[in-house]
Protein backbone atom coordinates (compact mmCIF):
# COMPACT_ATOMS: atom_id res chain seq x y z
CA UNK A 1 0.00 0.00 0.00
CA UNK A 2 2.74 2.46 0.99
CA UNK A 3 4.70 1.84 -2.22
CA UNK A 4 1.58 2.48 -4.30
CA UNK A 5 0.86 5.74 -2.49
CA UNK A 6 4.45 6.92 -2.95
CA UNK A 7 4.79 6.03 -6.61
CA UNK A 8 1.42 7.46 -7.66
CA UNK A 9 2.10 10.63 -5.74
CA UNK A 10 5.68 11.00 -7.00
CA UNK A 11 4.48 10.64 -10.59
CA UNK A 12 1.80 13.27 -10.03
CA UNK A 13 4.26 15.73 -8.53
CA UNK A 14 6.72 15.13 -11.35
CA UNK A 15 4.01 15.55 -13.96
CA UNK A 16 2.00 18.41 -12.49
CA UNK A 17 4.05 20.05 -9.76
CA UNK A 18 3.46 23.72 -9.15
CA UNK A 19 1.60 25.64 -11.88
CA UNK A 20 1.32 24.45 -15.44
CA UNK A 21 -1.09 21.53 -15.66
CA UNK A 22 0.79 20.46 -18.77
CA UNK A 23 4.01 20.01 -16.80
CA UNK A 24 5.48 23.36 -17.86
CA UNK A 25 7.04 25.69 -15.29
CA UNK A 26 7.35 22.70 -13.00
CA UNK A 27 9.46 23.64 -9.99
CA UNK A 28 8.97 20.28 -8.20
CA UNK A 29 9.68 21.95 -4.88
CA UNK A 30 7.34 19.46 -3.19
CA UNK A 31 8.92 16.28 -4.53
CA UNK A 32 10.17 14.25 -1.57
CA UNK A 33 8.77 16.65 1.03
CA UNK A 34 5.96 15.73 3.38
CA UNK A 35 4.13 19.05 3.00
CA UNK A 36 2.92 17.70 -0.34
CA UNK A 37 0.92 15.13 1.62
CA UNK A 38 -0.35 17.83 3.96
CA UNK A 39 -1.64 19.74 0.93
CA UNK A 40 -3.24 16.57 -0.48
CA UNK A 41 -5.16 16.09 2.77
CA UNK A 42 -7.00 19.36 2.15
CA UNK A 43 -9.54 17.41 0.10
CA UNK A 44 -12.27 20.03 0.38
CA UNK A 45 -9.95 22.61 -1.20
CA UNK A 46 -9.46 20.75 -4.50
CA UNK A 47 -11.39 22.07 -7.49
CA UNK A 48 -11.84 20.17 -10.75
CA UNK A 49 -10.31 21.92 -13.77
CA UNK A 50 -9.63 20.96 -17.37
CA UNK A 51 -6.17 21.24 -18.82
CA UNK A 52 -5.24 21.30 -22.46
CA UNK A 53 -2.33 19.60 -24.09
CA UNK A 54 -2.39 19.21 -27.81
CA UNK A 55 -5.80 18.08 -28.97
CA UNK A 56 -6.59 16.14 -25.80
CA UNK A 57 -8.45 17.61 -22.88
CA UNK A 58 -7.28 16.31 -19.52
CA UNK A 59 -8.84 16.49 -16.09
CA UNK A 60 -6.93 17.90 -13.13
CA UNK A 61 -7.66 19.20 -9.66
CA UNK A 62 -6.34 22.53 -8.44
CA UNK A 63 -5.68 23.84 -4.93
CA UNK A 64 -4.54 27.39 -4.18
CA UNK A 65 -2.45 27.68 -1.00
CA UNK A 66 -1.24 31.20 -0.33
CA UNK A 67 0.47 32.40 -3.51
CA UNK A 68 0.99 28.88 -4.90
CA UNK A 69 -1.35 26.93 -7.12
CA UNK A 70 -0.99 23.15 -6.96
CA UNK A 71 -2.35 20.72 -9.52
CA UNK A 72 -3.07 17.05 -8.86
CA UNK A 73 -4.15 14.20 -11.06
CA UNK A 74 -7.38 12.40 -10.17
CA UNK A 75 -5.34 9.34 -9.15
CA UNK A 76 -3.92 11.12 -6.09
CA UNK A 77 -7.30 12.25 -4.89
CA UNK A 78 -8.63 8.73 -5.49
CA UNK A 79 -6.05 7.46 -2.97
CA UNK A 80 -8.01 9.31 -0.30
CA UNK A 81 -11.00 6.99 -0.82
CA UNK A 82 -9.13 3.96 0.52
CA UNK A 83 -8.67 3.82 4.33
CA UNK A 84 -5.28 2.07 4.15
CA UNK A 85 -3.93 4.55 1.64
CA UNK A 86 -5.34 7.49 3.61
CA UNK A 87 -3.55 6.11 6.67
CA UNK A 88 -0.24 6.05 4.74
CA UNK A 89 -0.87 9.60 3.46
CA UNK A 90 -1.48 10.80 7.03
CA UNK A 91 1.70 9.07 8.22
CA UNK A 92 3.76 10.78 5.50
CA UNK A 93 2.11 14.13 6.18
CA UNK A 94 3.23 13.85 9.80
CA UNK A 95 6.78 12.51 9.34
CA UNK A 96 9.43 13.69 6.90
CA UNK A 97 11.78 10.94 8.15
CA UNK A 98 9.27 8.19 7.39
CA UNK A 99 8.58 9.65 3.96
CA UNK A 100 12.29 9.84 3.10
CA UNK A 101 12.94 6.28 4.26
CA UNK A 102 9.93 4.75 2.49
CA UNK A 103 10.41 6.79 -0.70
CA UNK A 104 14.01 5.59 -1.00
CA UNK A 105 12.90 2.00 -0.44
CA UNK A 106 10.06 2.21 -3.01
CA UNK A 107 12.35 3.84 -5.57
CA UNK A 108 15.00 1.16 -5.07
CA UNK A 109 12.38 -1.56 -5.56
CA UNK A 110 11.20 0.11 -8.75
CA UNK A 111 14.75 0.32 -10.09
CA UNK A 112 15.53 -3.29 -9.23
CA UNK A 113 12.34 -4.49 -10.94
CA UNK A 114 13.00 -2.45 -14.07
CA UNK A 115 16.58 -3.65 -14.36
CA UNK A 116 15.77 -7.32 -13.83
Amino acid sequence: VKDSVLLVFAYTLKRCGETGNDGSNNKNHLLGKNNAFQILLQAEAWTKIKGKKGKQSRQFFENVVGENTYVMLPTCLALMKDPEMTSAINAYANSQNLLSKDLASAYNKLLSLSLA
